[in-house]
């Protein structure tokens, strides 16, 4: 995940359930407050940045472990959104760096993390 995309993985006995979240935070949203005022572009960003999380978060309701990797902070600014929720209260919560990962590199990743957590 970064501040633009994230991908939900859910592994249901052996096969691969994908999903992607796009944030609305577009190039051309960023150009167009801009030109009202930064301080109005920075505000914008905020909240779509906040609806983006929100729209992760809500994928991650019923999720029993939670991995969180990707480049940038966005993982751990949902982190730090996960840890205030009293609803994932319990749940493991992983949070790795990585490059930028394809599909096939994001779901080996994924296995390879989650066989060496079962397997301690």
């Amino acid at each position: 995940m970064d501040h633009s995309k994230a991908s939900i993985v859910e592994l249901e006995e052996n096969h691969i359930i994908l999903c992607e979240i796009e944030s609305d935070f577009s190039h051309e949203s960023k150009v167009e407050a801009i030109k009202k005022s930064e301080h109005l572009m920075h505000n914008k960003e905020r909240k779509m940045q906040l609806s983006f999380y929100q729209k992760i978060i809500g994928r991650l309701k019923d999720a029993t472990s939670v991995l969180l990797f990707g480049p940038s902070t966005a993982k751990d600014e949902v982190r730090n959104i996960l840890k205030e929720d009293k609803s994932f209260n319990g749940i493991s919560i992983d949070v790795l760096s990585t490059d930028h990962l394809t599909e096939n590199q994001q779901a080996e990743f994924i296995r390879k993390h989650f066989t060496i957590k079962n397997n301690r």
